[in-house]
């Protein structure tokens, strides 16, 4: 639909029924269907919505950016492995870290700057680089002031300075998501949840294109209920 330059479902179906649009073709297809995930189309309706919309297949069988968003959202524990530490090893350049380090150097992406100056902090508390690998006390108090309202306001903050949330980062995000499940690990879960439902509340769907609506309606619906 998109692909195709339509913002909404029903100017999309509108076009398809034209016989004199370029979209006549695909007017037999149940996109009602489709759009309300009812169905799942065939790979065969899938190349030949290809054939007149060229890349929408990518996105389907990849995800938008080429990225595997997909793969993800339906909880595959292995893909999530391979998002997660591809994406933490280059931005830390830390390999030797465990999953947890991981996850505190993810929460120190979505600090405003600002935070480096905040009263509250306790005394002795590390500089945001250091703050993987130091004492668990630490990181346990920033994970349970971002869960505050002024925690809230201060990833509020962050998030205006930069502009919204990028795909890369709801992913890496939702991999992590997947991992805290599969190791009953649930202090990464709750963080990462917390982040996640932020980042809708705040407006995810205006921030991704082609799938933002969509992708914040299942977090909430699907993805982030348990």
């Amino acid at each position: 639909m998109f692909a195709a330059g339509f913002g909404r479902p029903d100017q999309f179906i509108e076009e398809c029924g034209k016989p004199s649009s370029r979209l006549a073709s695909l007017a037999a297809l149940k996109w009602l269907d489709y759009f309300h995930g009812q169905t799942t189309p065939l790979n065969k309706t899938v190349d030949l919505v290809e054939s007149v919309i060229s890349g929408s297949a990518k996105n389907f069988y990849e995800g938008p950016e080429g990225l595997p968003l997909w793969a993800v959202l339906s909880g595959d524990v292995k893909k999530s492995k391979g998002v997660f530490y591809d994406f933490t090893d280059e931005a830390f350049q830390q390999e030797d870290w465990d999953f947890h380090q991981r996850v505190v150097g993810l929460l120190t992406l979505f600090l405003p700057k600002s935070f480096e100056t905040l009263q509250v902090r306790p005394e002795g508390f590390p500089e945001l680089s250091a703050l993987p690998s130091a004492p668990r006390r630490y990181q346990t108090w920033l994970e349970r002031y971002l869960k505050t309202q002024d925690g809230r306001r201060l990833l509020r903050e962050s998030y205006e300075e930069k502009q919204g949330v990028e795909l890369k980062h709801v992913l890496v995000l939702c991999a992590a998501v997947n991992l805290a499940r599969a190791n009953d690990n649930s202090y990464a879960f709750a963080i990462n949840r917390h982040l996640l439902m932020c980042f809708v509340d705040y407006g995810l769907e205006n921030d991704i294109e082609v799938v933002g609506s969509d992708l914040s309606r299942f977090l909430v619906q699907e993805f982030l209920r348990h």
